[in-house]
C-alpha cells in the first residue's frame, strides 16, 4: 500500500489477501522435512546396543558397568553419565523385546516433535532426558535396602518423547500390542503409567520403572512448552 494515500486498489487489496492466506496455509502444519535427527538417534541405539554386547562378550560385568550406564553399583555422583554422554541412549543388552519397542516409538514419534522443535533441541530432549530419569530410577533404587542396580537411559528418553506427543496431539489414535483397536495417544499414556505403578510395585522384573514414570512426567511437562510454541506459530494437529 502507498503510503502518500490512505486506498488500495481492488488489485492491490486482492494480491495482499492471497498472501495472507498463503502466510496462513504455510503455518498451520509443521514444514514437512526428512527427520535426519530421529534416523541418527535410531542408528546411534542400534550401534550402542552392538558396543554393548561386544563388552559383555569380551569383558566383565564391571566393566559394562562402567562403560554403558549412568550410575555405577557403588553410587557414583549424579553427573558422572557426562563423561558417558552415550549412556542416555543405552540399554539392557539382554532385552531385545524392550529395546525393539522402544526403537519402534522413537521411529514413530521422534519425526513430529523433530519437526516442531528442530534437530539439536530433539537430540538433547532425548540424551538429558535419558540421563535424567536413569538418575530417578538409581536414585530411588539406591533408597531402597538392598539397593538396585545400574541405570541406562534409552526407555525414559523414549517415555519423554510420548510425554510430549500426549500434550501436542492426545487425540491421535495408536495401537498397543495387547489392544486390538485403536485407541487415544492420552489413553496410552494412562495405561503405560499403571503398567510401571504395578510392576514397580510388585518389582523383580528388572524393568526401570521409575524411569518410565519419571520421563513419562519430563515428558508431559516439556509438552506444554512444546505446545505454546506451535500455538505461537500457527501449527496445530487435527485427529480423525
Amino acid at each position: 500500500m502507498d503510503q502518500d494515500r490512505p486506498w488500495q486498489t481492488d488489485a492491490e487489496l486482492e494480491g495482499e489477501m492471497a498472501n495472507q492466506s498463503r502466510r496462513v496455509q504455510n503455518q498451520s502444519r509443521p514444514i514437512s522435512s526428512t527427520p535426519r535427527a530421529t534416523y541418527w538417534v535410531l542408528g546411534a541405539v542400534g550401534a550402542v546396543y552392538v558396543l554393548e554386547w561386544l563388552t559383555l562378550l569380551t569383558a566383565n560385568v564391571d566393566v559394562f558397568v562402567y562403560i554403558w550406564t549412568i550410575f555405577t553399583r557403588d553410587g557414583t555422583t549424579w553427573y558422572d553419565w557426562i563423561y558417558r554422554p552415550w549412556s542416555p541412549i543405552a540399554h539392557r543388552p539382554d532385552g531385545f523385546t524392550h529395546i525393539l519397542f522402544n526403537s519402534i516409538g522413537l521411529f514413530f514419534f521422534g519425526p513430529m516433535l523433530e519437526q516442531i522443535v528442530g534437530k539439536l533441541r530433539f537430540i538433547s530432549l532425548i540424551v538429558l532426558t535419558g540421563a535424567l530419569s536413569s538418575i530417578a530410577q538409581a536414585s530411588i533404587d539406591h533408597a531402597f535396602d538392598p539397593p538396585g542396580g545400574p541405570a541406562l537411559g534409552l526407555s525414559g528418553a523414549i517415555m519423554a518423547l510420548i510425554g510430549v506427543a500426549i500434550i501436542i496431539n492426545p487425540k491421535a489414535k495408536i495401537f498397543l500390542f495387547f489392544v486390538p483397536i485403536p485407541i487415544p495417544l492420552w489413553v496410552a499414556g494412562i495405561i503405560f503409567a499403571l503398567i510401571d505403578i504395578v510392576s514397580a510395585y510388585v518389582g523383580g522384573t528388572g524393568v526401570g520403572n521409575f524411569a518410565h514414570l519419571s520421563g513419562l512426567a519430563i515428558g508431559l511437562a516439556y509438552g506444554f512448552n512444546v505446545k505454546k510454541e506451535m500455538k505461537a506459530k500457527g501449527i496445530h494437529f487435527t485427529s480423525h
